[in-house]
């Protein structure tokens, strides 16, 4: 008993000795993206490890190992630019420049955040950095002001600025953009777009937001390397992938898909929720355009024409509206805000009407519930797009919705069994991966710890300038052989002529080797003429 004891408490003092401080940094408000990122550090935490999470959010429960440094006046930039994410009428480029325009104030915020400020100022050192990976590189000043090694979550897959950092081998004949609509089945015009696409954001990583993340650093992080030097010092990049929701595509060693790792952490359904969907007897349809876009700012033909749809359903509707919604119709049940992950589980959720970002997708994959989508921006296109393509899903523009497509559509998910029988198929492939999605995170969280980084995992491909990744210097090199040889031969042939020329005339005892055929017949015509 006494020896059992004994090994109980040193097992439990070598789980304590092996936790590790962890440095979380998620500076993007968008609640989402925050879901993601809380998930994998409450998981390192509940595995002993000691978290801190930077971020406009907090936990909404304490728990053990886990504290918030809040980064102020992030959320208050968020609302103010709420009606613009809710703009469906928008273009690709004038969302891009939208973002464009939003990016600086995100920066501006979360590097001069005062709690921020007082946590670099401490000056204490972590064993960890784990940085949401979305054009936000200055924040890696951070990560070398705790002087940790750094790990990327990349939020959304694979991303252009994913690419753009690992060099990581991306055939654009099959691998689309992320922010295309086109998914892995291009045609020449998609392949044409595909190109472009990823060739226009290389340029822009490389002349615009890189120089741009490089003054942000100078003037925040006057101390710290260059911002090169800063991302060829991250040696791991953990995915939010996987293969039953994500076209197979060549990935380097040093990127870990772990889709589904977020899947783990379940909240309660409110009571009035919970019971609206226990009741239903006719099966409730899932209504909600995530957390970036609110549903009460829609344009308002756009909200009559969903409310009158909704209201002459054979369904109950669970729709997410961010106000007090009067007369609205018996069927429908409101919310500012919805547990996602246990409510796509309820086995009375007939089928999710989407935006179809990334997260909600994988959640509705994992419970097994069809979908109509209605992307709005970022990667949500190519999302859609995809989940058609493999036929657990169909996809409509919000911008163009009436109550007749919406209404084809919802009958269309409710009454062909064969989107009910492909999303379970690739809900079993999500709920059978080889390793658990979120032990498999920690695995390698891990093991950067363990190892100071992960250099023997990291492809040089991330190194080399890109004329070297592209073989554009060998190109050159074999193109400039290649013209020296054939200006040699070129000079040597026509020696050969000349010298041949002399042999006809010593032969023949003529002055002058004979002209070809063509140009003295050209020459008599022209005598004739005179």
């Amino acid at each position: 008993m006494k020896l059992l004891s004994f090994l109980c408490l040193s097992i439990a003092l070598l789980g304590i000795s092996n936790g590790s401080k962890i440095l979380g940094i998620f500076p993007f408000p968008s609640k989402s993206h925050y879901i993601i990122g809380e998930a994998l550090l409450r998981g390192l935490a509940e595995r002993g490890h000691d978290v801190t999470m930077i971020s406009p959010f907090t936990l909404d429960k304490p728990i053990k190992n886990y504290q918030d440094v809040v980064i102020d006046g992030m959320l208050e930039l968020k609302e103010a630019s709420s009606p613009m994410f809710s703009n469906i009428n928008l273009s690709f480029m004038e969302r891009m420049n939208m973002m464009m325009n939003m990016f600086p104030e995100i920066y501006r915020i979360g590097h001069n955040s005062t709690n921020v400020r007082k946590f670099v100022e401490k000056g204490e050192k972590y064993d960890l950095c784990i940085v949401s990976f979305m054009m936000m590189e200055s924040m890696y000043g951070i990560c070398h002001a705790v002087q940790a090694p750094s790990i990327a979550l990349s939020l959304v897959g694979m991303t252009p600025f994913l690419g753009y950092h690992t060099n990581n081998p991306t055939p654009y004949s099959y691998v689309s953009s992320a922010f295309l609509d086109s998914g892995d089945q291009m045609n020449f015009f998609d392949r044409v777009k595909n190109v472009l696409s990823s060739y226009f954001f290389d340029g822009l990583m490389h002349f615009f937001l890189m120089p741009y993340q490089q003054k942000l650093l100078d003037r925040y992080y006057p101390n710290a390397p260059k911002i090169e030097e800063l991302m060829e010092n991250v040696d791991l990049y953990l995915m939010n992938a996987h293969t039953s929701t994500d076209s197979p595509k060549p990935l380097l060693p040093n990127i870990i898909p772990i889709g589904g790792f977020h899947l783990e952490i379940m909240d309660k359904i409110p009571e009035d929720i919970q019971k609206f969907l226990d009741k239903s007897k006719r099966g409730v349809v899932y209504f909600s355009l995530g957390s970036n876009v609110k549903s009460s700012e829609l344009d308002p033909e756009v909200q009559k024409t969903l409310l009158n749809t909704f209201a002459k359903l054979d369904y109950d509707v669970l729709y997410k509206f961010e106000k007090d919604l009067p007369n609205k119709p018996k069927n429908v049940h409101t919310a500012k805000w919805l547990p996602q992950r246990p409510i796509l589980r309820h086995p009375n959720i007939k089928m999710f009407i989407t935006h179809g970002g990334l997260g909600g997708t994988v959640e509705a994959i994992y419970g097994g519930i069809p979908m109509i989508c209605m992307p709005i921006f970022g990667d949500q296109a190519k999302n859609c797009a995809e989940s058609t393509q493999k036929g657990y899903a169909l996809t409509l523009a919000l911008a163009e919705v009436t109550e007749e497509k919406l209404t084809n559509a919802i009958n269309e998910i409710a009454n062909n069994p064969t989107y009910k029988q492909q999303i379970m198929l690739k809900s079993d492939l999500y709920r059978n991966q080889e390793v658990n999605p979120m032990d498999k995170a920690a695995f390698w969280v891990e093991h950067v710890i363990r190892h100071k980084g992960a250099k023997h995992l990291k492809s040089r491909a991330s190194s080399i300038p890109w004329y070297q990744y592209y073989l554009l210097d060998v190109i050159s090199f074999l193109s400039a052989i290649l013209l020296l040889v054939l200006g040699i031969a070129y000079f040597i042939i026509k020696l050969n002529l000349k010298a041949l020329c002399w042999v006809i005339r010593k032969v023949c005892g003529k002055g002058k080797c004979k002209k070809p055929e063509k140009k003295q017949t050209a020459k008599k015509q022209k005598d004739k003429k005179q």
